[in-house]
């Protein structure tokens, strides 16, 4: 059996993070998109609009100094909706890890994503991770919508 073409879409917005591809990861998002990040630390919120959102994913990326990576572990969907059931893992120099299962959930209109939410496993662990200041040079993303 065929792969469903909305899990096709977020396989390679997965794909696109793990390349660090920004113009790809802006290409599988529709314009009025929105995540809603959950949380108590500097990266939660809800962020409207692909710039926001490629915005939030570069950050994660920066604050991880580099070493943020992704292992899927299955995606499933229909015409709606996909759910991206993935292990996030980052080491930042000062000590800080983060190895933890997050589910995303992706509401897919006319081949593109236009709502996630996404919700780690272990809150607590990503909490602490990330810390609830934004670091110095680091903008908190949710603050940007188009």
């Amino acid at each position: 059996m065929a792969e469903h073409r909305n899990v096709a879409i977020v396989r390679e917005l997965y794909a696109a993070f793990s390349r660090g591809d920004l113009e790809a990861i802006r290409g599988c998002l529709a314009d009025e998109a929105v995540w809603h990040a959950a949380g108590r630390n500097w990266i939660v919120g809800d962020y409207h609009g692909r710039d926001a959102i490629v915005g939030l994913l570069a950050a994660m990326a920066l604050y991880a100094e580099g070493s943020y990576s992704v292992e899927v572990r299955d995606v499933l969907g229909n015409d709606r909706r996909v759910v991206g059931l993935h292990r996030s893992s980052a080491r930042r120099a000062d000590g800080r890890s983060l190895d933890v299962d997050d589910v995303l959930i992706f509401d897919i209109a006319d081949g593109k994503v236009v709502e996630v939410w996404a919700s780690p496993y272990d809150q607590y662990e990503e909490d602490a991770f990330y810390g609830t200041e934004a670091p110095a040079g680091l903008v908190a993303p949710a603050r940007i919508s188009n």
